[in-house]
C-alpha cells in the first residue's frame, strides 16, 4: 500500500492516458476493430455497458465490436475529463453527439489501468438520452410536418432555423395524401391535401420543434393556399403541419407518384 495521500493527476500520467485515449477515440471513429479490441483489458473481468448491451468479459465486448455496423460512427466529443489517481488508474469521461441525432446526447465512462501492455480500459459505460440543451426538449414545443421547401436544404429551410427550430427525424405521412406542384410560387413549393382511404400515397416529410412562441410567428407568415392542419404520419401519430386548400390545385400538377418533394425535383432536374 502507498504511503501518504493518493496524488490526482501527476502531469506525466495523465498525458499518457490522454494519448490512449486519442488512440481510442480515433479507432472508433474509424472502425478500427483490432486496435478497439487491443485497448481493452483481456480478462474476463472486463465489463461494458452499451446503450442496448450489457457485456461481461473481454470475449463479449470483442464479439460485439466484430458484429457491429461500420456506419455512423463519427462523433463530436465534448467536455472530455480525464482524471488519474496515483500512478496506475484513470477514469475518462465524455459527452459525444452525432449529426444523425441532434436532439440526443451520449455520455461515456471508462476506467483505464496501467498493465504490462500498457494502458487498458477494465470497464467502460455508454448511454444516449435526449439532449437538455438541444431546443427540441424543452419543456414546450410543437412538433411541425413540413413535405415542402422547408425542409432540409431546400431554399425555406432557413426560415425554420432563425426561428430555432429543431430537426426532429425523416418520416413519411400515413398513404391517405396527395401532393401537387402549385403553380406560380416562388420559390417553388408543393401543396398536400387529405384525400379518401385507398386514394392517397404516404408523402416524404420531416418532423421540426418549434417553441409556441416560433410556431405562432412562423404560422402568421404561411401565404394562402397553404395552411396547418393536423397531419396523420405512417406510425398513426398525428402532427401539426402543412395542408393546402383544395382550391390551391385546381390546375396544379398531381406529382404524388413520386413520393414526395424531393424526389419529384431531383426527376424534374434531370428532364
Amino acid at each position: 500500500m502507498p504511503n501518504g495521500p493518493l496524488e490526482i493527476d501527476i502531469p506525466e500520467i495523465r498525458a499518457e492516458v490522454e494519448a490512449a485515449f486519442a488512440t481510442y477515440e480515433t479507432a472508433l471513429v474509424t472502425n478500427d476493430v483490432a486496435m478497439l479490441d487491443a485497448l481493452f483489458h483481456e480478462a474476463p473481468t472486463t465489463i461494458r455497458y452499451g446503450g442496448t448491451e450489457n457485456l461481461y468479459g473481454f470475449a463479449e465486448i470483442a464479439a460485439f465490436r466484430a458484429g457491429r455496423s461500420p456506419k455512423g460512427l463519427t462523433r463530436s466529443l465534448d467536455r472530455a475529463v480525464i482524471t488519474t489517481y496515483g500512478r496506475d488508474f484513470a477514469v475518462a469521461s465524455t459527452l459525444f453527439r452525432r449529426e444523425a441525432s441532434p436532439d440526443k446526447v451520449g455520455r461515456q465512462m471508462q476506467t483505464w489501468m496501467r498493465t504490462s501492455k500498457g494502458w487498458r480500459v477494465v470497464a467502460a459505460h455508454v448511454s444516449v438520452i435526449p439532449d437538455p440543451d438541444h431546443p427540441a426538449n424543452g419543456p414546450e414545443t410543437i412538433d411541425l410536418a413540413v413535405v415542402g421547401a422547408h425542409m432540409t436544404g431546400l431554399p425555406l429551410n432557413s426560415a425554420l432555423q432563425a426561428l430555432g427550430a429543431a430537426f426532429r427525424r425523416a418520416t413519411r405521412t400515413a398513404p391517405g395524401y396527395r401532393l401537387f406542384a402549385l403553380p406560380g410560387s416562388n420559390p417553388a413549393r408543393p401543396g398536400l391535401i387529405r384525400v379518401a382511404d385507398g386514394k392517397g400515397h404516404a408523402i416524404e416529410t420531416e418532423i421540426w420543434a418549434l417553441s409556441p412562441a416560433a410556431f405562432g410567428s412562423f404560422v402568421a407568415a404561411i401565404p394562402s393556399p397553404l395552411g396547418i392542419g393536423t397531419v396523420r404520419l405512417e406510425d398513426g401519430s398525428t402532427v401539426k403541419g402543412f395542408l393546402c386548400e383544395q382550391e390551391g390545385t385546381l390546375g396544379a400538377e398531381d406529382i404524388s407518384r413520386f413520393g414526395g418533394w424531393r424526389a419529384y425535383l431531383t426527376a424534374s432536374a434531370e428532364a
